[in-house]
């Protein structure tokens, strides 16, 4: 499989974050997991959902097919626990699928918790859209899940000197479903550069989420600060973290206007939680 941004073949598996990195433009892929809620009845159509997610994405789908049990409390308990431990959605809509007691619950459950804050990337897709699923039904699925992929799309810009919390969010984005470009692989200056403002264009487009990482080092640094001038010509959405007590936005003209949000240099489970959470409402 080719990397999205640049097509290279350049993928390697990353044991430690279950992730994928392009080796040759930065990107950093989760690998996550879709728990696809379908009516049994359904599975022929479902199949061609999951095997659309296989060949098209870097997640894989996951599927149950409960013969081996018989008690409906056991079976519950399963799926709780499977739908819990997921971040992606999918409810394969239907006649069928409406008609289900176990479908209803698995959807009732995962609303639940998103009420109670757990985050999801929820696709619906309408198996009764097609009377006959063809090449066309490919395109359609491919079509509702690409505008969720989108939109978890981050570009994160810092100085080189705050790496370590750079680090620290982009792992727990990734282990939250995000796919985190970064600058960091380039290399040679004028490659970099170019592969840069590439990437800005390409995330502004796809109404991904420009992260500054705000301090003295960063404010000081000619190649941030032109990164962010680069996602503001392109009308990128820009987010402004500020990272400790050593730098304010008031200190940079183009984000002087913008709400940023303070964080420790060693990000806590709270400050991270809030970001996720601004990411999901912008």
């Amino acid at each position: 499989m080719n990397c999205y941004s640049c097509n290279s073949k350049k993928l390697e598996y990353v044991k430690e974050t279950d992730s994928y990195v392009c080796r040759n433009c930065g990107y950093v892929y989760p690998k996550q997991y879709f728990f696809i809620s379908h009516s049994h009845i359904d599975i022929e159509k479902v199949r061609i959902i999951r095997n659309t997610i296989e060949e098209t994405f870097f997640y894989e789908p996951i599927l149950f097919f409960l013969k081996c049990l018989s008690d409906e409390h056991e079976i519950n308990d399963l799926l709780r626990r499977e739908i819990y431990e997921r971040i992606w959605f999918v409810y394969c809509k239907s006649g069928n699928a409406e008609r289900s007691r176990y479908v209803q619950q698995e959807v009732e459950y995962m609303n639940k918790l998103r009420a109670n804050g757990k985050k999801y990337h929820y696709v619906e897709i309408d198996l009764d859209k097609y009377p006959t699923w063809d090449a066309r039904c490919a395109n359609y699925i491919r079509a509702q899940i690409r505008p969720v992929i989108k939109r978890s799309k981050i570009f994160l810009s810092y100085s080189m000197h705050d790496t370590p919390t750079a680090e620290r969010l982009r792992d727990a984005l990734t282990k939250n479903g995000l796919t985190v470009w970064e600058p960091r692989s380039m290399t040679i200056k004028e490659t970099w550069s170019n592969q840069v403002a590439d990437r800005i264009k390409e995330h502004s487009y796809k109404n991904a989420v420009f992260l500054f990482l705000l301090s003295p080092h960063s404010a000081a640094s000619r190649s941030c600060i032109n990164e962010l001038d680069a996602a503001q010509k392109c009308n990128a959405t820009v987010l402004p973290v500020l990272i400790g007590d050593g730098a304010e936005v008031s200190t940079i003209p183009q984000i002087a206007t913008l709400q940023a949000l303070k964080i420790s240099a060693i990000p806590t489970k709270a400050e991270i939680e809030q970001l996720l959470q601004i990411i999901d409402r912008l």
